[in-house]
């Protein structure tokens, strides 16, 4: 399996848009993935005065390099936010079954930003 770059699926709430991200090879090697690339991508776009419960905030979904693989033990990913609990990053890392599908898809990762005045549906 060869990796040249990752697909993020980028959801911003409050335009109401949806967009693809290409994050390339070099980001991936220096960053390690999921857990890396989804902190530096907090990192980049938040600051120490962002609100962890404002629409600058971020909610990343990230898989690993080797999820949908045959690799053992690959099948984590890790959901990276600016804490409301302590004002600083903060990341859960888990199981489950949505990542290899999502892989599937194409996608390597989900970036959500923004508030949305009421629930809707992006066609």
């Amino acid at each position: 399996m060869r990796i040249n770059s990752w697909k993020i699926l980028r959801a911003d709430l409050t335009r109401k848009k949806i967009d693809d991200e290409e994050i390339g090879i070099e980001t991936l090697r220096l960053f390690m993935g999921g857990s890396g690339t989804g902190a530096k991508i907090l990192y980049d776009e938040t600051s120490a005065v962002t609100n962890p419960l404002g629409p600058e905030n971020m909610l990343i979904f990230m898989t690993g390099i080797f999820t949908g693989s045959m690799v053992p033990s690959s099948g984590g990913h890790s959901v990276i936010a600016k804490s409301p609990l302590t004002g600083i990053y903060g990341e859960c890392d888990i199981g489950g079954s949505w990542r290899a599908p999502l892989k599937r898809a194409g996608y390597d990762g989900i970036v959500i930003t923004g508030i949305s005045e009421e629930p809707f549906i992006y066609y």
